[in-house]
């Protein structure tokens, strides 16, 4: 299926015509209740948990940005720049995930990338502790839900399950705007319906398809997860997130 980080000084200096990085991305990590507040999350800031590098993570006016280059952000076994977010619920829940993003001016958007998979959000599964269970003797696998960037003759944006992927072409540094409704099911298939909107397009998705790989609560991660042989600068900010 088609489908940490360090800023060198020259990097930042050529890309002034693509993203612009704040000075403060090379600085410690901004607060939860910074990031919280820049992106209007809805919900306890205490359900936030960072998955980032200090150098590929920080504030604009507008948002969070998330920034990966090379291989130099290698967290927890992965080549990310991600937030995470633990919003609880039982299966059988319908929750709905609103989120705003754009995609930065990074030379790779233009041209596609080295290798397979990018996502930039995700539903994971996680140990139940209740069990017994921790992330050291957890199984790993793959999200059973998420949103992925392809590049297909164009940039464009994806979001995939076990069975089912619908995409769709997105336009750089143009606000995005995706809402999520989950009904978690566990051993059954769950419900996924939804749309992404971007200027006058609208792009609705609807389907049935394995939402949960365990019957504990899947959390919500946003950012970007890559392949690690991906050396491409990428960049991509999260604006808005709500979750109910």
């Amino acid at each position: 299926m088609k489908f940490a980080i360090q800023l060198l000084l020259l990097l930042v200096v050529n890309l002034t015509a693509y993203a612009t990085v704040p000075d403060h991305v090379l600085k410690n990590l901004p607060t939860k209740q910074d990031f919280g507040k820049v992106i209007n999350y809805n919900r306890s800031i205490n359900e936030i948990y960072y998955e980032v590098d200090t150098h590929s993570f920080g504030l604009t006016e507008n948002g969070a940005l998330f920034l990966l280059e090379e291989d130099s952000s290698y967290i927890y076994g992965g080549e990310r720049s991600e937030s995470a977010f633990f919003p609880f619920y039982q299966v059988g829940d319908t929750v709905t995930y609103d989120f705003t993003f754009k995609l930065r001016k990074s030379p790779a958007f233009f041209s596609g990338w080295s290798d397979e998979w990018v996502l930039f959000a995700q539903w994971h599964d996680q140990p139940d502790p209740s069990k017994g269970e921790t992330w050291a003797t957890f199984s790993k696998n793959s999200p059973p839900l998420s949103y992925q960037l392809f590049f297909d003759d164009g940039l464009k944006v994806g979001i995939i399950s076990r069975n089912h992927q619908f995409s769709f072409p997105v336009e750089l540094d143009m606000p995005v705007t995706c809402s999520t409704t989950v009904t978690w099911q566990y051993p059954d298939n769950g419900n996924v319906q939804g749309f992404c909107t971007q200027g006058d397009n609208t792009y609705p998705f609807g389907f049935n398809d394995v939402v949960m790989l365990n019957d504990y609560y899947h959390y919500f991660k946003f950012g970007l997860y890559r392949k690690k042989s991906i050396n491409d600068f990428m960049s991509i900010e999260l604006n808005e997130l709500s979750i109910y």
